[in-house]
């Protein structure tokens, strides 16, 4: 079995994608192949990767580093995806064209336009990937990561590849329901409010609504109760979605952090997150953290201490060679339609079981109350990707008008007009 991971130098999935593999699942007879533009990150990398497996007394375990897409994708039968191209120069040139344009616009990951520039640009690269996939491991399943989700998985989709979108943000919300109906904290994995609640989320990445909250004591449904609680004056730290809750009884998630890129602006309190992937001496310094991990000098935990939530090695593991993986929500197209009142050909969110070749999302019917936030923001990623492939940035102004988060659009569009031409040479058109 191969497992090529592109974009295998990042310092957070490139080290929890090795851990997943070769400590907890302990996956032998396998190639891991990494892919990075970075040299030396590559190897660096491909160095702890090759220390774990000695370590764990795995056989047949190779781990080979590449530069570039061919080699590393051929023959490959599952291909994660954790890349994002120039993330942080990109960021900074949108973000010098919004603050010329309209300095007041809120700058997001999905939504506005730097959350429109950057699916441009991620399709661009994922649509790389998976044209290359076409050709050498044409039946592979791309497992994605990379943000803008539910864009990206799209795109790959339709481009004939089977795709699989992971992102577990939205299970923040044990957290915050262990605490309001506790009082106490609990941290990712959330294992307390895990034993104590089965919980049933379903929509689009990033904005998905909690549809049921079974206290696993008694049997009770608890969504009623916690919005009750919040009717109430309790909060979970997240007002805009809260204010769902109460007016349409379904609490929107996973928080209000990534919720506001689909939704009008107001005067709550916003903290954008630039990507931030460190200065160069700080990479320098993660570079050679990853030797010294290699030559046992520093125990693994070093360079996992913050690990990645998302985890394809799961899926990898029960689809290939057995066992069941389940997940709270996995990014999956909607063309069974086992979200009924959603589009078909749409990455919609679920709950989700794998096992030996089978992947079974759970079904369901959206509320009524919660269809007009998910059908627009679904009409804008189609839009999205459609302009992405098809290079129409009529299509793209099309976005701008629809966007909610761009409320000059006048502005937007001479805005999303720069942004545009400053990316031609990725996006390309």
């Amino acid at each position: 079995m191969k497992i090529t991971i592109v974009g295998a130098g990042s310092f957070v999935f490139g080290p929890s994608m090795l851990a997943q593999a070769l400590l907890e699942n302990r996956l032998d007879n396998c190639e891991l192949a990494l892919m990075d533009v970075d040299q030396d990150a590559v190897e660096a990398m491909a160095a702890v990767g090759r220390f774990m497996a000695t370590q764990s007394s795995l056989h047949g375990v190779t781990v080979s580093t590449h530069t570039n897409l061919d080699s590393a994708l051929s023959g490959a039968e599952y291909v994660i995806c954790c890349a994002a191209k120039q993330i942080a120069s990109r960021y900074k040139t949108d973000c010098d064209i919004i603050n010329r344009y309209m300095p007041d616009h809120r700058v997001t990951e999905f939504g506005g336009i730097y959350g429109i520039a950057y699916s441009l640009r991620q399709i661009a690269l994922v649509e790389q990937i998976v044209g290359v996939m076409r050709r050498v491991c044409p039946t592979g399943w791309l497992l994605n990561i990379s943000n803008p989700l539910p864009r990206v998985c799209q795109a790959a989709h339709e481009e004939g590849i089977k795709t699989a979108g992971f992102c577990s943000v939205s299970s923040n919300v044990l957290g915050q329901m262990w605490k309001l109906f506790t009082g106490k904290s609990t941290d990712y994995p959330w294992k307390d409010a895990e034993d104590a609640y089965a919980i049933s989320i379903a929509g689009l990445n990033h904005c998905s609504f909690l549809l049921s909250a079974i206290d696993r004591s008694n049997g009770n449904d608890l969504r009623k109760e916690l919005v009750s609680r919040l009717k109430a004056g309790a909060t979970m730290g997240s007002p805009r979605c809260e204010r769902f809750a109460i007016e349409t009884g379904f609490l929107l998630v996973p928080n209000d952090h990534h919720t506001a890129d689909f939704l009008e602006p107001d005067n709550l309190p916003f903290h954008p997150d630039a990507p931030f992937h460190g200065s160069a001496e700080q990479r320098a310094h993660r570079i050679e953290e990853l030797h010294r991990v290699s030559r046992g000098e520093y125990p693994v935990s070093t360079i996992i201490k913050n690990p990645s939530w998302e985890r394809p090695i799961d899926f990898i593991q029960a689809y290939s060679r057995g066992g069941v993986a389940s997940f709270h929500t996995l990014s999956l197209s909607n063309n069974d339609q086992h979200i009924s009142n959603m589009p078909k050909d749409t990455f919609v969110e679920t709950s989700c079981t794998v096992s030996e070749g089978t992947v079974t999302p759970s079904s369901h019917t959206m509320p009524s109350s919660t269809l007009p936030l998910l059908l627009r923001t679904a009409e804008i990623t189609s839009l999205i990707v459609r302009a992405a492939r098809t290079k129409d940035r009529g299509l793209v102004f099309e976005c701008v008008n629809l966007d909610p988060t761009i409320t000059d659009k006048q502005a937007g569009l001479r805005a999303m007009t720069a942004s545009l031409d400053a990316h031609a040479d990725i996006i390309g058109f």
